[in-house]
């Protein structure tokens, strides 16, 4: 048979081609993606930027917050989400995502504009899929309900921050040890 794999699908044996083909389509449209987080073009502008930076800061929960936040990123993330294995094998595909946007979609873009290598976003992005995991498990203990507005808002700017500043230490870390 040489190097293609047979299966037993529903009764039909096929190659593992088609398996791929099935198992990694996407039925979800980027209208539909962006439907189901909440954003419309019907809506004005003003009611879009509105809930892509006062929504997405005001979630109760980090985890949620990239799921608001930059709707257009995130459908083409949530695919390679799926693509990585999805919530069968969520956490490896969660930092997998975070890390690949941070390299592909931050710090590549920055070297090929500017000529300056660096891994700040890389890091920073892999800092925040770990602790995206993390509030996601345990966001009854992170996360208020009373005047949450401003406690929510408060700890997923500090976590972003405290992200950055991670990702600029160890990238300047591994830049001095090259």
């Amino acid at each position: 048979m040489g190097n293609v794999a047979l299966l037993l699908w529903g009764g039909r044996v096929i190659c593992n081609a088609v398996i791929w083909q099935r198992y990694f389509e996407m039925k979800l449209t980027l209208s539909q993606y962006l439907k189901r987080r909440g954003y419309s073009f019907t809506m004005g502008n003003v009611n879009f930027f509105k809930r892509l930076f006062l929504f997405s800061f005001c979630q109760k929960g980090f985890h949620r917050f990239w799921r608001i936040w930059n709707p257009f990123y995130g459908y083409f993330l949530f695919r390679l989400f799926r693509f990585l294995g999805g919530n069968r094998n969520k956490k490896i595909s969660t930092i997998l995502v975070f890390f690949l946007c941070g390299y592909v979609l931050h710090d590549l873009p920055i070297y090929l504009l500017f000529g300056k290598m660096g891994f700040v976003c890389t890091f920073a992005f892999l800092f925040y899929g770990i602790v995206s995991l993390v509030t996601a498990k345990f966001e009854r203990f992170f996360y208020f309900d009373k005047n949450y507005i401003l406690k929510n808002v408060s700890i997923n700017i500090t976590l972003i921050v405290i992200g950055f500043v991670f990702g600029t230490v160890s990238s300047d870390a591994i830049l001095k040890a090259i």
